[in-house]
């Protein structure tokens, strides 16, 4: 750690890291096969503090895996296997982990000549806290444990392309529930500008989320490209029945959020709008008024040309962000800034 000139703090950090894979299939019949793949990864952590605690990690993934694909059904089922080897050079290292996490999913097309689908899935998740989250100076815990999820998906798609004026439509819409151990989540100290992670002991989440995309296609060099998602979600606090925020929404995930999109394509320029939404929040375990975050909507609009060279295409693209120039918290206290003008120039050979 260095001052730097402006007699501020500067933390460098260099994290490497080493990657190897291998596969293998085998089809035994023309609609099933089966698959086994290993991964063998290895990361680094270094800074310029003292007594920092350089830690390696050596990750092991084995996964075997099923598949049976026919017109109508597609099932595949998996067992992954994740196995951790950690060191330290200062202090105490992370505990070294293993876990089975198994999958198994499943879709359905009932109909021939519609491409509609049924699908559901069962997924087991275990998330192993980055380097970032148990050794960054004053965000880091070393005590952190992996996030163990099992994570259940009921829902349905519905595909349609070249009918009519309609380029392509996509209309999904899922219904889930989480159930995750020690969820692992950024929390805000006495500092309100230095956050730390931690653990949730027990987090429950249910939801629903919808999303829909269009093009239309106006002429032969003219479409015009619509969509938009909306989730519905209530992650609550489960961990202890007699704590006063047991029952509540987690810090800073909104019961309700989306985005929308449209898109004007043309042989001359391409012009793109975009907006994201999120309902109220609350800064902390508690849900009391005193601790809620309003909503927020951010629009943002871009105009983009192509131009055709001999040997490659510029691309020219301007962007106004944040049209609506509202000055939002995403977090507490830290409002974002307002209207922003942008442009890009790039060469592609």
């Amino acid at each position: 750690a260095i001052p730097n000139s402006d007699g501020k703090l500067e933390n460098n950090y260099a994290q490497r890291e080493l990657y190897a894979s291998a596969t293998a299939l085998y089809r035994l019949f023309e609609k099933l096969s089966f698959s086994a793949s290993s991964d063998l990864i290895f990361n680094t952590l270094d800074a310029d503090l003292t007594d920092f605690a350089y830690p390696k990690r050596t990750t092991s993934l084995s996964a075997i895996a099923g598949k049976y694909a026919s017109e109508i059904v597609l099932a595949t089922a998996s067992l992954l296997y994740t196995q951790t080897f950690e060191t330290v050079q200062f202090g105490e290292a992370s505990k070294n982990q293993s876990k089975f996490s198994p999958f198994a999913g499943i879709s359905i097309k009932p109909f021939k000549m519609t491409d509609f689908r049924f699908r559901a899935f069962y997924k087991n998740m275990f998330r192993l806290p980055t380097f970032n989250d148990l050794y960054y100076t004053q965000i880091g815990n070393r005590k952190l444990k992996p996030e163990d999820a099992n994570q259940f998906n009921l829902g349905a798609t519905y595909t349609l392309t070249n009918k009519y004026f309609i380029d392509f439509l996509l209309i999904t819409a899922d219904a889930y529930h989480n159930k995750v151990k020690n969820k692992i989540v950024a929390y805000p100290t006495k500092n309100i500008f230095e956050w730390t992670m931690i653990n949730y002991g027990m987090v429950e989440i249910n939801g629903i989320d919808l999303s829909a995309d269009a093009i239309f296609k106006l002429s032969k060099n003219t479409k015009i490209s619509v969509g938009g998602t909306h989730t519905y979600q209530r992650a609550l606090n489960k961990t202890d029945p007699k704590s006063r925020n047991y029952g509540h929404q987690i810090p800073y995930t909104p019961r309700v959020s989306g985005s929308g999109k449209a898109g004007l394509q043309t042989a001359w320029f391409n012009v793109n709008y975009t907006m994201i939404w999120s309902g109220h929040r609350y800064a902390v375990n508690q849900n009391f008024r005193e601790n809620r975050v309003e909503g927020f909507v951010d629009h943002s609009l871009s105009l983009a040309k192509d131009f055709s060279l001999k040997t490659s295409t510029l691309s020219a693209n301007a962007e106004v962000l944040n049209l609506a120039n509202k000055n939002y918290e995403v977090v507490r206290y830290f409002p974002m800034p307002g209207r922003a003008f942008r442009a890009t120039i790039s060469l592609k050979f």
